[in-house]
């Protein structure tokens, strides 16, 4: 942990740059975010996987999910937005939150709040939401950001 705390404004000064770049790049959004063309499968479990945790917390409100590092709002849109009345889109990367509105269409769009922030640095509103959300965003963060997330 104390290298990664020496380190921490190096290693986050990377990954913006990293997706500034295009993150892992392809054809398509999805590739974008995830490095390839298996979009659709991750997207199956991960509907599976939120199903069964609704499940097993029937009492759970939906009304509002927050996405960690949202990226484009692939998760958001065939995900969550499925589940939730309302999605908060927290990413630092300002240029996937542009195309988010683009990506997700005006009826989900609408439906959403983008926040343009690190995970790290951002304060959750107390009760704000009912379930929060990460995926593909945690291997991005020092084990310290990750353990106070």
């Amino acid at each position: 942990w104390e290298e990664q705390s020496k380190r921490q404004v190096e290693f986050a000064a990377a990954n913006r740059e990293w997706w500034d770049d295009d993150g892992y790049g392809g054809s398509c959004e999805e590739e974008a975010m995830i490095g390839d063309a298996g979009s659709e499968e991750d997207v199956e479990h991960s509907r599976r996987l939120l199903d069964e945790v609704l499940a097993a917390r029937p009492a759970l409100r939906r009304r509002a999910v927050l996405d960690a590092g949202a990226g484009v709002g692939r998760v958001t849109k065939h995900v969550l937005l499925r589940r939730f009345d309302k999605a908060c889109m927290l990413e630092p990367c300002s240029r996937w939150l542009k195309e988010a509105r683009r990506y997700l269409g005006h009826r989900r769009a609408d439906r959403c709040t983008l926040v343009n922030q690190a995970l790290e640095e951002y304060v959750m509103p107390r009760g704000a939401y009912d379930l929060v959300w990460f995926q593909w965003c945690l291997q991005y963060l020092t084990d310290a950001a990750v353990v106070a997330a």
